[in-house]
């Protein structure tokens, strides 16, 4: 089946706070014990659930220091931050494509966004999502053809039919092959840590 933007109309629906601010990043292959011992996290502990995540990242101030989750779906880890973007950052997407791919995406309350592909510590291409124009990187071609698979106007000439974190998602599916359910994000069982901010 394609990958499609309605697909995932349950992550706004049932993510509550966390679709408002939030980068959600997959590494091939790579455990989330490996996950966070490359981001050198500290304060490992089990989190079950979506919302204890943003609730602990709510009730506590870690300075510098942005509390991650990480759990493991179909082969991939998934890490899922609210209001943080280490998946997205250049220094972290490279650290943890090592060896492997990753893929990731993030959004602020500002609508600020970003989708990031990394393979094997190179970043190959990058996008707002918000805005297919600022698309970029060695392997910008395959990025935009993967955009108009899943229902991207590279022409600029209309708006997306989807909200375009929702496109977003969709683009990650096409990229990974993984298909992210609501439970794959709500209903896991998280191993969190905190890392140090970008």
């Amino acid at each position: 089946m394609a990958a499609r933007a309605d697909n995932y109309a349950w992550f706004p629906a049932t993510t509550g706070e966390l679709a408002n601010a939030y980068c959600v990043t997959l590494v091939r292959g790579v455990t989330p014990d490996a996950v966070l011992s490359r981001l050198k996290s500290k304060d490992q502990r089990t989190i079950r659930g979506i919302d204890e995540l943003v609730q602990l990242v709510g009730d506590h101030d870690a300075g510098d220091l942005a509390l991650i989750g990480v759990t493991e779906v179909r082969g991939w880890s998934l890490m899922v931050e609210p209001n943080g973007f280490i998946g997205v950052s250049p220094r972290y997407s490279k650290l943890l494509s090592a060896g492997t791919l990753l893929v990731a995406h993030y959004l602020n309350v500002n609508l600020q966004d970003e989708f990031v592909v990394a393979e094997d510590g190179t970043i190959t291409a990058a996008v707002e999502p918000s805005a297919p124009g600022t698309l970029h990187g060695p392997k910008a071609d395959q990025l935009a053809d993967a955009m108009r698979s899943v229902g991207y106007d590279l022409t600029g000439e209309t708006e997306p039919g989807y909200r375009f974190e929702l496109l977003a998602f969709a683009l990650a599916e096409e990229l990974t092959g993984l298909r992210l359910q609501e439970d794959d994000v709500v209903g896991a069982t998280y191993l969190g840590g905190y890392a140090k901010k970008p």
